[in-house]
């Protein structure tokens, strides 16, 4: 049976109203890479006098995927290159108390970084 690994992704360093909508992006560009799952969290109760039952968080996904080299190095170069794409805000991938943070670092820096979290967050 293959290891299964869950990550949280947040959209970070833009404003609220931006923030929904670069995740509404980024969920579409995760639904094309190899993950598992993928949903929103819920958030705080929501405002009195709104419909909703419960808020999602704002800027959040969390994908379950296969705890494979292959798979997590496929979802982190996904998010980069849409990092790069958008040439504002950043990620904050979180795994148990592992973080990164990709922005706009030049790729050298990226492939460091990334690389020294793979290695702290799966022992790879």
């Amino acid at each position: 049976m293959t290891d299964r690994a869950a990550l949280r992704i947040a959209v970070t360093g833009i404003d609220d109203e931006d923030t929904e909508e670069a995740t509404i992006a980024l969920g579409e560009v995760l639904a094309e890479l190899p993950i598992d799952t993928m949903k929103r969290p819920a958030g705080a109760v929501a405002p009195p006098g709104t419909r909703a039952t419960e808020a999602l968080e704002v800027g959040a996904i969390v994908v379950a995927l296969a705890s494979s080299p292959e798979v997590i190095s496929a979802v982190l170069g996904g998010l980069r290159q849409w990092v790069s794409d958008r040439r504002r805000g950043r990620v904050e991938v979180t795994v148990g108390s592992d973080v990164l943070i990709l922005d706009n670092a030049s790729p050298e820096q990226q492939d460091k970084i990334v690389d020294a979290f793979i290695e702290r967050a799966f022992g790879r």
